[in-house]
């Protein structure tokens, strides 16, 4: 039997009782790349078989992500270590230290098997069906995660949180939220005026070097983000096992310094993902003596730039410059990354015009 391999947005229960999310698709042959998003508490406002929990990760951003991996490293170091194939300090979960592995496919499976459901996870069902229906997406290729994939969720104020798998299921899912959204009697619906400019309010704090108008129009050009029957949603695209085709030490990342550079987007296909990638070409870098033209791609970890720009667009980009090196063969090239383990807030990628 084919294992299926591990995939961004599962989630891994360790002995603690703590939730770790699986970031990515690179994961040492022991252990999984994952951050911390739950722990136990008295007073957690998330609940699941006798154990309370709150969230040890408050916002999605890269600073966000350092302080849980400083919580780790003053109170459980085990789960902290150096990646020697990225060069950083991340959370790592030891195999052995996992107490359930969830993946969010076998939750959705669950639920739509269950006669008796809740009323965020009756929402949940009719969600995924309903999205299904308007793709033509089978209902096997979409999940659930986050806290009704742990069973921890309340329905008074969790949100639903699907996946959607593989790059076409993607693409279909994208085209269609995209239309439903601009219609107004649709039952899926985009933030409200209110909403979005509460948003950006918001990650204004978080992402200081992105303006009120530049925050907008990315809040506004979400397509994966909205509400159905008034709960708040997100669709989050993730590969298939046969789309994850890089393997754990092929490639040798070594992060150089932090650059600023104006690119045109040639492939934009992965920018779906996390982490998104936008392959690049026609590129002005504003510091360094590096070759312009060896920097072959942007990289963000940081969800906010997921899938914000397309083929034949000009973007300006500020990250850091990492060379990257085949382990087998001389092969090797630059590219820049929002959201590395330099956890920087300054970073970011924004559509420009020249």
């Amino acid at each position: 039997m084919k294992i299926r391999k591990p995939k961004d947005r599962d989630f891994i229960k360790t002995r603690e009782d703590m939730f770790f999310c699986v970031t990515g698709y690179l994961h040492p042959k022991n252990k999984y790349t994952a951050y911390l998003k739950y722990t136990p508490a008295k007073d957690g406002e998330w609940r699941g078989k006798g154990v309370s929990y709150k969230r040890k990760l408050t916002h999605y951003h890269a600073v966000e992500v350092k302080k849980t991996i400083d919580f780790l490293k003053n109170n459980y170091p085990l789960y902290v270590s150096k990646c020697p194939v990225r060069n950083m300090f991340f959370s790592f979960v030891p195999k052995e230290r996992i107490k359930k592995y969830y993946k969010p496919e076998e939750k959705l499976k669950k639920l739509l098997n269950r006669r008796k459901i809740d009323t965020l996870e009756r929402k949940t069902v009719s969600l995924v069906k309903e999205i299904s229906d308007l793709s033509g997406v089978e209902i096997n290729n979409f999940g659930v995660t986050g806290s009704i994939l742990l069973g921890i969720h309340n329905p008074k104020f969790s949100d639903i949180d699907l996946i959607v798998y593989g790059s076409r299921n993607s693409f279909r899912v994208k085209e269609v939220l995209k239309e439903i959204l601009e219609c107004k009697e649709a039952q899926l619906k985009p933030l409200t005026k209110e909403k979005l400019k509460e948003w950006v309010e918001k990650r204004m704090s978080l992402f200081q070097t992105l303006g009120y108008k530049e925050l907008y129009h990315i809040g506004k050009g979400r397509w994966n983000y909205g509400f159905y029957q008034n709960t708040y949603f997100s669709i989050h695209p993730v590969r298939k096992d046969e789309e994850i085709k890089e393997k754990y030490g092929d490639k040798l990342y070594l992060p150089i310094k932090q650059v600023i550079l104006k690119a045109t987007v040639e492939d934009s296909s992965e920018a779906v993902f996390l982490p998104s990638i936008y392959k690049i070409s026609e590129v002005s870098l504003f510091n360094g003596n590096l070759q312009p033209g060896k920097i072959k791609e942007v990289v963000s970890y940081e969800g906010l730039f997921m899938d914000i720009a397309g083929k034949g667009d000009r973007i300006e980009v500020k990250g850091e410059l990492e060379k990257v090196m085949q382990v087998k063969g001389n092969g090797e090239y630059f590219r820049v990354v929002i959201g590395s383990s330099a956890f920087r807030e300054d970073e970011y990628i924004k559509e420009i015009e020249e």
